[in-house]
């Protein structure tokens, strides 16, 4: 009985050793030849007006890096952040950057247009997204988002998504598709309810997303094939310089970094 057990056992192990390898294998990335990697320009576009760029998301993770790239060189910019959220502990360090804080949820239609009618945008960053929100952000916020920034008159709009919405769904690694199997849907209608909004849109889908040092290795690319992982900080260089580039309206883009190769790196 004893040898029976401990063989089901050692049966379970190797079952979960073959399933974590080919998950670690299928995580592989994949570098296309072609590779777009815009640069952030030097030029401060919001110094002689009132303008500034509107980041919604950006307390945190891939939207905080593109604050701080655009800070750094010296823009306006205005932080959409929920009402709950809108506390010293929480927001500080976006004081302490010289962000200009609005409240607002990206779920409220009357939040977003407070928002818009309240200020001056030169351009919209949407990094929004969400497992555990309710409602989801992922469609609704974005749906609203897009609807606000076309009834405002703003004209460009980037919108940061994931590998495996659209045409990318079969890129994602099985295990990214089972873990974002709730979001990727919403995710894709997102992107298709923007493309269809006739702004200057460029979406951008990440892969996997690392917080850490950056390598200067991040790219974006237009072949749905491409897959890897890149740091945010380095990912928040990519949507800016995207930003700066009229060449990146209407364009969807996959990001990552050739240096990043697996998962662990």
């Amino acid at each position: 009985m004893l040898k029976l057990i401990a063989k089901v056992i050692a049966g379970i192990i190797l079952l979960l050793v073959v399933v974590i390898a080919g998950a670690i294998i299928s995580m592989g990335a994949h570098v296309p030849d072609a590779l777009y990697q815009p640069s952030p320009s030097a030029m401060v576009r919001t110094a002689d007006n009132d303008s500034s760029y509107l980041v919604i998301g950006g307390r945190k993770g891939a939207g905080l890096e593109v604050i701080k790239v655009l800070r750094a060189r010296g823009e306006r910019v205005t932080a959409v952040i929920r009402p709950s959220s809108l506390t010293p502990e929480k927001t500080d360090h976006l004081k302490d950057l010289g962000v200009e804080l609005v409240a607002g949820d990206a779920t409220n239609p009357d939040d977003m247009a407070l928002v818009f009618n309240n200020g001056n945008y030169l351009a919209v960053v949407s990094t929004i997204g969400c497992f555990s929100c309710e409602p989801p952000t992922d469609y609704l916020g974005n749906k609203i988002i897009t609807d606000a920034t076309k009834l405002a008159g703003v004209k460009r709009i980037i919108q940061v998504s994931s590998i495996g919405a659209g045409d990318s769904f079969n890129t994602a690694p099985w295990l990214s598709r089972n873990a974002l199997a709730k979001v990727l849907p919403l995710k894709t209608q997102a992107e298709e309810y923007l493309v269809a909004s006739e702004l200057d849109y460029t979406i951008i889908r990440p892969g996997g997303l690392k917080s850490g040092t950056a390598s200067g290795y991040g790219y974006l690319s237009e072949n749905r094939d491409a897959f890897g992982f890149i740091d945010r900080t380095d990912l928040a260089r990519l949507i800016v310089g995207a930003l700066d580039d009229d060449e990146s309206i209407g364009k969807t883009y996959h990001a990552a970094d050739e240096s990043r190769t697996w998962i662990f790196q």
